[in-house]
């Protein structure tokens, strides 16, 4: 690509995953951990909210597991093994890799619903003390805008 070799673009790859990796805070030194929760919101907020999502990610999972198998797979396999001639060990290992991204996607979700979960009771809670601060420092302590947890 643009005369570059492939292996210059995943060493590329990796070493902006390992940059990222710098910026990323250790899950025990956040500081919205500190902010206080009142019971009965952290309690609606584990077993409503956070249930509610992680039952749709679940849905939404298998929906796209049958999609992938009805249509991916099938594109895979004729694109690669019927009309490029590649060996099925490399179709296999392209649709490992396939389903290997899905999965990772899937993983960034269910972190993301954690991540907004923990931060949004706390930041409710926040809210009923009427100072501005807790309402918009624990969404930006909990890395909402960047995934990263508390």
């Amino acid at each position: 690509m643009l005369g570059t070799t492939g292996w210059n673009i995943l060493a590329i790859g990796l070493a902006v995953c390992a940059i990222g990796l710098l910026f990323r805070p250790a899950p025990s030194t956040g500081t919205c951990a500190t902010f206080p929760v009142h019971k009965a919101m952290l309690e609606i907020s584990e077993r409503e909210i956070y249930a509610t999502c992680k039952t749709y990610l679940w849905t939404q999972a298998k929906f796209i597991a049958w999609l992938w198998v009805l249509n991916s797979a099938t594109v895979i396999v004729v694109y690669f093994r019927a009309l490029e001639a590649v060996p099925w060990l490399k179709v296999a290992a392209i649709a490992l890799f396939s389903v290997i991204g899905i999965l990772g996607s899937s993983l960034v979700a269910f972190f993301g619903i954690r991540v907004n979960n923990f931060a949004n009771s706390r930041a409710a809670f926040a809210s009923l003390r009427g100072k501005p601060y807790g309402v918009y420092a624990i969404p930006i302590e909990a890395g909402m805008s960047f995934g990263a947890p508390c």
